[in-house]
């Protein structure tokens, strides 16, 4: 984003204006983490002869991508959580 097309009021307030994020994203992120939970399960029983280690290697690459999907969710839940805890609390769960 552009600092010279944000809306100078919104900016002031504190709000950035973004669009809300997408339903779906969360949605695909979930099925990419089961996929990837699936797939290392799966992989560790399989066994070394039947590519086992190549199933637990793209289990971690769904895992992650699946994750990185879900971490908007995640830091609202925290916000929303967050809001009525005391100062120093706040601060924490701002900062981690």
């Amino acid at each position: 984003w552009l600092a010279s097309r944000q809306d100078v009021v919104a900016v002031l307030n504190g709000r950035r204006g973004d669009a809300r994020a997408s339903r779906r994203s969360p949605l695909v992120g979930l099925v990419l983490l089961g996929a990837g939970i699936a797939a290392a399960v799966y992989g560790a029983r399989a066994g070394v002869g039947d590519n086992g280690e190549v199933l637990i290697a793209a289990s971690a690459l769904l895992s992650v991508l699946g994750m990185i999907l879900l971490v908007p969710v995640v830091v609202v839940a925290v916000a929303r959580l967050a809001r009525g805890l005391p100062l120093p609390l706040r601060f924490a769960a701002r900062d981690a």
